[in-house]
């Protein structure tokens, strides 16, 4: 949490430029993250693709905290790619592997919808 503030305690915010927008229908590249040249990229996740599918399982079923499959259906995935954020991840994930060992990471799934 302290990492998510600045100095005085007040929030952090970054300041995004460049960012583009794959849409349905165009070339969206490689298999999960694509490749980018823009600070942040949303891409479009196709029904067939592992992505979408790993955001049905997690989201829908009939267990409790999970929405009823029967009520609720995915209408459509986009993933954000922000370029620095993810070396960031890659970073602090790489200092706990060492610190806790790679099997102790604790790793989980973050997704939103609206």
């Amino acid at each position: 949490k302290q990492r998510l503030l600045a100095e005085g305690g007040r929030p952090l915010i970054c300041k995004v430029s460049n960012v583009r927008r794959v849409l349905p229908g165009q070339s969206a590249g490689g298999p999960t993250w694509i490749s980018q040249t823009e600070d942040v990229l949303i891409v479009h996740v196709p029904a067939d693709h592992a992505d979408y599918k790993l955001v049905t399982r997690a989201a829908l079923g009939y267990h409790l905290g999970l929405l009823d499959a029967d009520r609720f259906c995915i209408a459509g995935v986009a993933r954000v790619q922000h370029r620095s954020l993810r070396r960031r991840y890659e970073i602090e994930r790489e200092d706990m592997a060492r610190e806790r060992g790679p099997e102790h990471l604790n790793e989980r799934l973050l997704f939103h919808g609206t």
